[in-house]
């Protein structure tokens, strides 16, 4: 998940969640899951327990309120290769980032992983310049990877 999560369309899955959130349960069954996004890491925190997804992940990652942290932000893999180490990911290339920005696309490539870009409607007609290991409009498409 990418920064802007919290700004899509409100669900059946609860007040606050996505139309696809549950698929982060389903998903957890099976995978690992962790969350890295640009935003401070309260930030993070609070958005995950706000949107009822941050008992599917495994691990929450957001940026340090430092100088250092802002340097680090996304492009720049730091953040990614952290939340790899904790999950105990021993090749990067075995794993999916996804991500709604161009930014994260260029993180994961950073990092040595895969890229899912996800179509949300703030981003439904963005043009990106490279491509994606994935395209997809919903966190549902995941489950069928």
């Amino acid at each position: 998940m990418s920064d802007d999560a919290a700004t899509g369309d409100r669900s059946a899955d609860g007040p606050y969640g996505f139309d696809d959130v549950s698929a982060l349960r389903d998903l957890s069954g099976t995978y690992d899951l962790g969350v890295v996004s640009n935003n401070r890491h309260a930030t993070v925190e609070f958005v995950a327990d706000w949107a009822g997804f941050d008992d599917a992940v495994s691990v929450l990652r957001g940026r340090s309120p430092t100088i250092e942290g802002y340097e680090r932000q996304k492009p720049d893999p730091h953040y990614l290769l952290e939340t790899l180490d904790e999950l105990a990911v021993d090749d990067p290339g075995r794993s999916l980032y996804v991500g709604d920005r161009e930014t994260d696309l260029a993180a994961a490539e950073n990092a040595g992983m895969d890229g899912a870009y996800l179509r949300r409607s703030h981003n439904r007609d963005a043009t990106l310049t490279r491509d994606p290991a994935y395209e997809i409009e919903s966190l549902w498409e995941l489950t069928e990877l």
